[in-house]
């Protein structure tokens, strides 16, 4: 697979440099091997390291740069996040204190309810005790009216029989 090109990293010329400098070194000491000359091996001895080193310190140059700037992003990268954070800490401290409110609504009003049916319920029980003394005294009243009738009935016959002008025998 093909990297995108957004994603690859550019070779920086200071690699490059190092690179050719390796490059330079190499061929001029295969050079000197090759046609075996003595004043060409000892340039090559003297040239050859000093090219090496100069490529690490360009490659070294490039690579604490390189590492100051990964070092810059994170630290920017770092410093976005802490802010993202404290926005949204921030919109959870409100979302808190929002439904904290709503709880607290919600339980008083809850408990405004549970006091409205203790109240309704003591009146359903006052209002129970009252229809059952009525029918005790309805029942009693009856009981009443009951015995008032059989002694008016008691009564009419006996003066039935006080008032008849012949004794009505059973």
């Amino acid at each position: 697979m093909s990297r995108s090109p957004s994603r690859r990293r550019r070779r920086s010329v200071r690699a490059t440099v190092a690179a050719g400098l390796l490059l330079i070194g190499t061929v001029v000491g295969t050079a000197a091997l090759a046609t075996g000359s003595t004043p060409l091996l000892a340039v090559a001895a003297g040239v050859g390291p000093l090219l090496g080193w100069a490529a690490l310190r360009i490659a070294r140059t490039e690579l604490r740069q390189e590492r100051h700037a990964h070092a810059r992003d994170r630290a920017q990268q770092a410093q976005s996040f802490q802010r993202l954070l404290a926005a949204r800490s921030e919109e959870h401290r409100a979302f808190l204190a929002t439904m904290t409110q709503r709880l607290a609504a919600r339980d008083h009003e809850v408990n405004e309810l549970r006091t409205s049916l203790r109240r309704a319920e003591g009146r359903a029980a006052a209002a129970e005790d009252r229809v059952r003394r009525e029918a005790r005294r309805g029942e009693l009243a009856r009981t009443r009216v009951a015995e008032l009738e059989s002694q008016l009935v008691l009564r009419e016959e006996a003066e039935r029989e006080r008032s008849a002008p012949w004794p009505v025998s059973a």
